[in-house]
């Protein structure tokens, strides 16, 4: 007897071409968070060394300006609450997630994606590609504006602190 033929080559093809470009969003997403995370972890750094600092207030202020809006783009990307397994049942999954669980399922067949999961992963991208451009936004131009004024406060790169002696 004859063996019935497998898909076509052309829906390997198309399945794999999907698997890989949802692959690239979530990279995408990821490296703008870890971005998102540098950046704030670097200005509270600078912060709290300014301690003493006359202008201290005016880089605190402008940081966390850019902090507000930066946290706000990573938790549209990804559920930042979740610490623990369970907490995964607690907290809606974001666009990360989302697109990640959409390779799942396309993986699992041994067809060409359906529309449905095509427009699925559209939808998504261009949800994600809004926050992207966002981030990029403060990155290229808030970012360069915070530097330059922190550049122009001449902050020390070292400072001392007076040592403390005993009366």
């Amino acid at each position: 007897g004859r063996t019935p033929a497998g898909p076509p080559q052309a829906d390997f093809q198309e399945q794999f071409y999907f698997l890989m470009t949802a692959r690239d969003r979530v990279s995408d997403a990821h490296e703008a968070v870890l971005a998102i995370r540098e950046v704030r972890s670097q200005t509270e750094d600078l912060v709290k060394r300014l301690e003493k600092h006359a202008s201290k207030q005016t880089v605190a202020d402008s940081a966390k300006s850019i902090n507000d809006r930066l946290k706000i783009i990573e938790e549209e990307i990804i559920q930042v609450k979740i610490k623990a397994g369970q907490d995964a049942l607690n907290y809606p999954i974001k666009l990360n997630n989302k697109i990640a669980g959409l390779t799942g399922v396309v993986s699992s067949a041994d067809t060409r994606p359906t529309k449905q999961a095509r427009d699925v992963f559209d939808e998504l991208s261009g949800r994600l590609e809004g926050h992207l451009v966002a981030f990029r936004t403060i990155r290229d131009t808030d970012l360069p504006a915070f530097n330059a004024l922190v550049k122009s406060l001449e902050v020390q790169a070292v400072i001392l602190k007076p040592v403390e002696r005993p009366k």
